[in-house]
């Protein structure tokens, strides 16, 4: 019986199932459409399926909170981990079935892919076209196949499977450099591999002075690079927030444990800091 990953579906025309497939390409593994970001998450954590992909950093548009927020949620409800990444090239098309000389109603697409394309989107604002948000740039295309009045921004498979057509020929993103990483979620830790990544949790104790820099000290004493931070609104609680941290190397390299030691002893975390997952670079060399 083969494993199962969960991916932001519908179809096969998603970033999420292309990284899907980089990620597991030889594998016999079966994917599984989501609607959501939350729901790849629960079902990992429910173990309905063994892994799952989504997307959590845009070059363009930064942090997917929508991913921080589930992820962090469903770690601390069932304890799902973090144990790969992978990087994706993004191109983003301006796509439709409208006839020749026919005006659009509408411009479909994820949230995130229109922050992507904040220029372009804008134009076709500007001409009165109406931007409308959906779960996926893959369930956009696929309404946008069966309603010839709506344009779709969306991937180049969402053309070829659902037989759209590009209004414009190059991507309409507002840079062409365009990449998203992905973390691929799953339930234990990845093995080390001499270039890896850290992602931890940690509240911090409000009351003492300068507390994010001390905390931050703890890993600079031990000549551990920050990659990340990114504060996740703690909820019931005004104006206080979690920290997600992504550091440079592996939870159990010696300068790490060092610095997490020494994190817990400064009692600067109340409950201590949480290990998301450490897991290799999407940036290491083939073999390595």
């Amino acid at each position: 019986m083969s494993e199962k990953a969960g991916y932001l579906g519908p179809d096969n025309v998603t970033f999420g199932y292309a990284a899907a497939e980089k990620h597991f390409k030889g594998q016999n593994i079966e994917f599984v459409p989501y609607d959501s970001h939350y729901q790849i998450c629960e079902a990992v954590g429910k173990g309905q399926v063994e892994y799952g992909i989504v997307a959590i950093e845009n070059v363009l548009d930064g942090p997917v909170t929508e991913t921080i927020h589930a992820v962090e949620h469903i770690f601390r409800k069932y304890g799902i981990h973090i144990f790969a990444e992978i990087e994706l090239p993004i191109e983003l098309f301006y796509l439709s079935k409208i006839s020749e000389g026919g005006h659009p109603a509408k411009v479909l697409s994820h949230a995130v892919a229109l922050r992507q394309c904040q220029e372009f989107v804008a134009s076709l604002q500007d001409q009165g076209i109406v931007v409308e948000i959906r779960n996926s740039t893959g369930e956009a295309a696929k309404e946008a196949s069966v309603n010839p009045e709506y344009t779709v921004i969306a991937s180049s498979k969402a053309e070829s499977v659902y037989g759209l057509k590009r209004l414009i020929d190059k991507s309409v993103t507002d840079n062409d450099y365009n990449f998203t990483r992905f973390w691929v979620l799953g339930k234990h830790l990845a093995n080390k591999t001499g270039q890896d990544k850290t992602c931890i949790l940690i509240n911090l104790d409000q009351a003492v002075s300068g507390v994010l820099c001390k905390a931050l000290q703890c890993f600079s004493n031990h000549n551990i690079n920050l990659l990340i931070i990114f504060p996740n609104p703690i909820k019931g609680r005004k104006w206080e927030y979690t920290f997600l941290l992504e550091f440079a190397g592996h939870i159990f390299d010696q300068e790490m444990e060092k610095a997490y030691e020494e994190l817990n002893k400064n009692g600067l975390c109340p409950g201590g800091p949480l290990v998301l997952g450490s897991y290799p670079s999407a940036e290491r060399k083939e073999g390595e």
